[in-house]
């Protein structure tokens, strides 16, 4: 399994309390590994005794009250190789999804022609259905 790294945290992340970007610096969590900014939590852990967001069980001792997030920087040597893990990486992604959406598509049409002998089979028990009744 590869490292990830975190080279540019551009992309903020919000507390799911309070809606408000959660900082480097500012940043508490709780067991199952959500966070949220440590004075959100707090109460809310105390009143309700679960995560607001998945409602899993947690008391105030479990808060992990400041998160160190280890930020690395990309060495120009490894940033060529890494690039081509990357694009490597996506055109085995992208080629996977291609493949998946034909097998989507494969299994649409199966649904359409599934549905249309069911419809063919229903009007011939219908039919026989007619037939008897009118035997009777």
């Amino acid at each position: 399994m590869k490292k990830l790294e975190l080279i540019n945290v551009k992309k903020e992340i919000a507390c799911f309390v309070c809606s408000r970007n959660l900082h480097l610096t500012n940043i508490a969590a709780l067991r199952c590994g959500h966070t949220f900014h440590p004075q959100c939590i707090s109460p809310l852990v105390k009143i309700d005794k679960k995560c607001p967001m998945c409602k899993k069980e947690a008391e105030e001792d479990s808060i992990i009250p400041r998160l160190f997030v280890e930020i690395k920087e990309k060495d120009d040597d490894s940033s060529n190789i890494n690039d081509t893990e990357e694009r490597e990486m996506s055109t085995e992604i992208l080629d996977a999804l291609d493949e998946m959406e034909v097998q989507i598509r494969l299994i649409y049409v199966q649904i359409k022609h599934n549905i249309a002998l069911m419809e063919m089979l229903k009007k011939r028990i219908e039919s026989c259905f007619e037939i008897w009744r009118w035997t009777l």
